[in-house]
């Protein structure tokens, strides 16, 4: 065979080999990246399955937490503002913790008693889902969830539903539902490494969700009237018909869209959702056209370099054939370069299908990577969760925060040492160390307080950005002895708005390396701790306010009430209890006005009540207006009420600040009685005045007639008529002596001081007084069974004690008569009677007792009729303070009170008082010759020329000398001219120009030890402490009897001459 034959021969085997070549790596190569496509696919799809199936149990554990609060429990079990309001508040912090949801409540009945979005427009509240799935199979005692479409809000949903229990845990007794957009679950599907539709379908493959919109809420396959039916049933995607989405299932592994497009069918049921199912339409045409035109490009490329290789050789062959012998040697090494040549693009495309199986297995890799990354977004999601449930279940925010720091540094997914802690901002630019773990004891002192830009943990919070440190560096501005090698990860709290509330951080082990991951981990956890530590901050910040509100009003003085749109009772504090007499539990719930307010205004406050549901307006609102109440007795009462309004709940409430003011009102009905008695106190004082000046001047005169009368008594045989009218004239003159120290003590010109008192004298002459004043119905019946009854007692407040409970007793018979009986004995104190009063000495006391045959008194008042301002008389009769003056006397006197009444028979007042110590009788007026006597000169010194002649007539007869003087100033004069002559001075102390303790005064100064005897009209404690200072040791009143006289000069005299001066 020719050489050139052989050529064409060689190199069409070529040819075909090399094509033969391309096509089986075209096909092999094809055919793996097709397998590793579609495994990829079906794997991406369980991931994301996987992480949804995630989201329903973490979001179904939410619901159930939420459905074990007690709050919810109890607003289901006793609906009512108080504890729906509660339930709201619970409802509020779910929602707060999850993005796009509304939190709700639903009774027994299907009916929504509580919901987050109670206050827009498309509120739950009221609106009955009785028919849902999830309802029902809640109230069947399993938690649900449910992929429906909103009744209200017509957007697709997640439904998670729990039962609420009752407190024996053994029936359903409600719902809490969870409601979520699918924002996340979209998140997912819209996954850009996903080349094709991804969706969740539900019952009979309706489309819930799609990446492409307008297949939602379409039929995936065609549907028959069995299938709609059973969709229609379901009740989560509308009502029908539902439009095809043109999708043809060709088997169970492909499909054909409406344009004829090819689809590999990847499915992915989702666990505890029997017919939701996540569905991946994989583009398999797009997918080979991409696999194919890549390879094929490859493949094709060596193949036709390979031809053009082999055509350059045949035809430097086919040349080398026609040429001499010569040139072979040439021929070879062309040939020789030649396959060098092909040698090195052959490698060079072996090369690039290299890097096109390197950049296959990259792809691969990056997906394997997205699976990766979706296990750890799930398991932050984990985390999260278990933050939220530790939150719910520790309401202190102290105790969270320490069970927070234990949880996250334990994670092994941070790869973080056991120890951390947690600084909260308490005041503007400063740290304080709220919660730690294992942290050296020194920190706990130098980190209790660190300022912002200081160390690693202020620079964090300064710049509001994370701090890394990897080892102990210059930005550790707090260091201590001992400390160890150690890296940091200080993670600022921020709120949405940015503000920092503190810093989170975790320490490291020497040398750890900064890792972006762990970083966006706790970065993840900071910010869910920020909106924790937000809420809980409100919450105690809540609490607080609840607690000093409570106290503010459980303490005030007045009744505040609150009351809902339809007038009922929401809240009665302790004031209001004490005012009205309903307990708490009596009034909630109750009618405002038909409890506290009178029938007469009940038409009124009807009206009223109707234009405050109406638009929150009202005539008392915002003002202060005095009105009459009812007590729980039916008393009436006086009070000043004040009423604002407020929204509350959707609603109109109310409350008022009610203020008793019947004390205020009898206050000023007494203040007018007041001010009638000043006015008439302002004349009795007028008229003490006048009487004071009468009585001092009728003792001058009584001293004459005294003095006078014994002077001629004492020249009188013994025994004869004339002596024994001189001493009817003398006990006149003691008669009118006593008649003048009432009128001074009317005056209150003397003392009122306690005195042995005869109590039936004067019961006699008060009873006598009385007699007028009572009309002639009433009989007055005295019983005095003894007459020797001596009180110690002021005697006015003596008659103040019998007027007051005769006029009780005169006013309980005022319209029927009856009898007044006072009895006056003794009585010894028995057992009982040192019961009832233990503070009570004496063994004997005198009782008097005031007896009436009037109405009598309810025994339910008998406790409070001593009370001051207590009264159950007419306001124009009384003031309520009589018995409370004589109950407070009676005291004052050491003695004690007590009452018996019997109504519609009578009452019987009884008063005991101590007996005054026994007296001595009265000495008998001793004869002259027994009378003490003298020699002593006496300086006499009175302005009524009788008094002065009578005193020197009375002295003389008893030895002395006497001097006398009707002046001051002529005293004084004859004093200073011969101090020596006289032994003792006795001057009256009202005289013109000069008063006896001033006179007094003067002669002391020339000589000290001089003695005085002062006489006065009247007794005065403002006297007697005067005449104390000056000196003075003697002191008497007028009038002065001979006996009187002679032992108070006598003793005088005998004090001076045993003091030795």
């Amino acid at each position: 065979m020719k050489l050139t034959s052989i050529i064409r021969v060689f190199s069409i085997l070529a040819l075909l080999l090399a094509l033969l070549a391309g096509n089986l790596y075209y096909t092999s190569a094809r055919k793996t990246a097709l397998t590793r496509s579609h495994d990829l696919a079906a794997g991406q799809v369980m991931e994301v399955a996987k992480h949804i199936e995630g989201l329903f149990t973490r979001h179904l554990q939410s619901v159930a937490n939420m459905a074990a609060d007690n709050d919810i429990r109890l607003a289901l079990q006793a609906p009512n503002p108080a504890s729906l309001a509660r339930a709201n508040r619970v409802l509020d912090t779910f929602r707060s913790t999850l993005n796009d949801n509304v939190c709700y409540l639903m009774a027994a009945d299907g009916q929504t008693l509580a919901s987050s979005n109670r206050d827009t427009a498309t509120s739950f509240v009221g609106k009955n889902y009785g028919f849902r799935s999830y309802f029902k199979e809640a109230m069947l005692g399993k938690p649900s969830l449910s992929m429906a479409v909103g009744v209200t809000s017509q957007e697709a949903g997640l439904y998670y539903s729990h039962p609420v229990y009752d407190s024996a845990a053994d029936r359903p007794i409600g719902v809490a539902i969870i409601k979520l957009l699918p924002v996340e679950i979209q998140k997912e599907i819209e996954e850009p490494s996903f080349t094709g539709i991804v969706l969740v379908t539900g019952p009979g493959d309706i489309v819930f969700l799609a990446s492409a919109p307008e297949l939602r809420n379409k039929a995936l396959w065609q549907l028959t009237s069995t299938e709609v039916q059973q969709v229609e049933a379901a009740g989560t995607d509308g009502s029908g018909p539902w439009a095809s989405s043109g999708m043809q299932k060709i088997n169970a592994r492909r499909a054909l869209g409406p344009d004829g497009k090819p689809y590999m069918i990847h499915q992915e049921r989702l666990a505890g959702q029997p017919d939701w199912h996540l569905v991946y339409l994989h583009d398999s045409q797009t997918e080979e056209s991409r696999i194919s035109a890549s390879l094929f490009k490859k493949a094709g490329s060596i193949t036709l370099a390979s031809c053009l290789l082999l055509g350059i050789v045949v035809f430097f062959l086919y040349r080398a054939a026609t040429v001499e012998i010569l040139q072979r040697e040439q021929t070879e090494e062309k040939l020789n370069a030649l396959s060098s040549m092909l040698e090195k693009e052959i490698a060079l495309r072996t090369e690039e299908l290299s890097k096109a199986n390197e950049q296959l297995r990259d792809e691969i890799v990056e997906r394997q990577n997205t699976a990766e990354r979706l296990g750890k977004s799930y398991k932050l999601q984990e985390t999260l969760n278990e933050i939220l449930k530790l939150s719910l279940t520790m309401p202190s925010l102290d105790e969270f925060l320490q069970e927070f720091i234990r949880y996250t540094t334990s994670l092994p997914e941070l790869g973080v040492l056991p120890k951390g802690a947690i600084l909260l901002k308490e005041r503007p630019g400063v740290l304080t160390l709220k919660a730690h773990r294992n942290l050296a004891a020194p920190l706990l002192t130098s980190c209790s307080q660190v300022n912002f830009g200081h160390c690693l943990c202020g620079r964090a919070a300064q710049n509001s950005e994370v701090v890394f440190a990897d080892c102990i560096d210059e930005r550790h501005d707090i260091l201590y002895d001992g400390i160890q090698p150690h890296g940091h990860y200080c993670v600022p709290v921020l709120s949405k708005d940015r503000e920092v509330l503190g810093v989170y951080t975790v320490y490291t082990g020497a040398g750890v390396k900064r890792d972006q991951r762990v970083e966006e981990f706790l970065t993840a956890m900071a910010s869910v701790l920020a909106g924790i530590i937000q809420h809980k901050q409100a919450e105690q910040e809540k609490l607080d306010n609840e607690e000093k509100y409570r106290a503010i009003t459980s303490t005030a003085h007045d009744a505040i009430i609150m009351m809902d749109h339809q007038g009922l009772i929401t809240y009665w504090n302790p004031a209001a209890e004490r005012i009205f007499g309903f307990t708490l539990q009596e009034a909630i719930g109750q009618d405002l006005h038909k409890l506290i307010t009178p029938s007469s205004y009940h038409e009124d406050a009807h009206a009223g009540l109707e234009k405050f549901q109406r638009d929150g307006q009202g005539n008392l609102l915002g003002k202060a207006i005095e009105v009459t109440a009812i007590r729980k007795d039916s008393t009436e009462l006086a009070v000043e009420l004040s009423l604002s309004a407020f929204h509350f709940g959707g609603n109109w409430a109310a409350v008022g600040v009610v203020r008793d003011i019947s004390e205020r009102k009898q206050m000023e009905h007494e203040w007018a009685r007041l001010q009638t008695r000043l006015r008439q106190s302002q004349k009795m004082e007028a008229i003490g005045t006048l009487a004071g000046g009468i009585a001092h001047d009728f003792n001058n005169i009584l001293t004459s007639i005294l003095g006078y009368a014994e002077l001629a008594r004492d020249e009188i045989p013994t025994g004869s008529d004339s002596q024994e009218d001189l001493n009817q004239v003398i006990k006149a003159g003691l008669r009118a002596k006593d008649l003048v120290a009432q009128i001074l003590a009317f005056s209150r010109r003397t003392e009122q001081e306690l005195m042995p008192v005869q109590l039936p004298l004067l019961v006699k002459e008060a009873l006598k007084l009385l007699r007028a004043s009572l009309p002639t119905t009433i009989e007055i019946r005295p019983r005095i069974l003894s007459e020797d009854i001596s009180v110690l007692a002021d005697p006015t407040k003596l008659h103040q004690i019998l007027m007051n409970l005769c006029t009780n007793a005169f006013h309980a018979m005022r319209e029927k008569g009856g009898v007044l009986e006072v009895q006056i004995d003794t009585c010894a104190a028995t057992e009982e009677f040192r019961t009832l009063h233990p503070d009570l000495q004496h063994k004997v006391f005198a009782r008097l007792q005031v007896r009436d045959t009037g109405i009598g008194m309810d025994p339910a008042i008998l406790p409070r009729i001593f009370e001051p301002y207590f009264s159950t008389k007419k306001k124009e009769d009384g003031t309520g303070l009589g018995l409370a003056v004589v109950h407070g006397i009676v005291k004052s006197l050491g003695g004690a009170i007590e009452v018996v009444s019997v109504l519609g028979v009578g009452s019987e007042f009884r008063v005991f008082l101590p007996l005054a110590p026994t007296a001595s009788a009265p000495e008998e007026p001793e004869p002259d010759t027994l009378l003490p006597r003298g020699s002593e000169h006496i300086l006499l010194v009175d302005d009524e020329l009788p008094i002065v002649q009578l005193g020197e007539r009375m002295l003389t007869a008893l030895g002395y000398a006497v001097t006398m003087r009707t002046s001051s100033i002529e005293a004084l004069e004859a004093f200073r001219h011969q101090p020596d002559r006289f032994d003792l001075l006795v001057t009256d102390q009202t005289m013109p120009n000069m008063t006896g303790t001033s006179l007094a005064a003067e002669l002391l100064a020339i000589r000290p030890d001089l003695p005085i005897v002062l006489c006065t009209g009247y007794d005065d404690t403002d006297l007697k402490e005067h005449i104390a200072a000056l000196g003075i040791k003697a002191f008497t009143t007028k009038p002065v009897t001979k006996y009187r006289l002679a032992h108070i000069v006598r003793d005088a005299l005998d004090a001076k001459e045993n003091t030795g001066t």
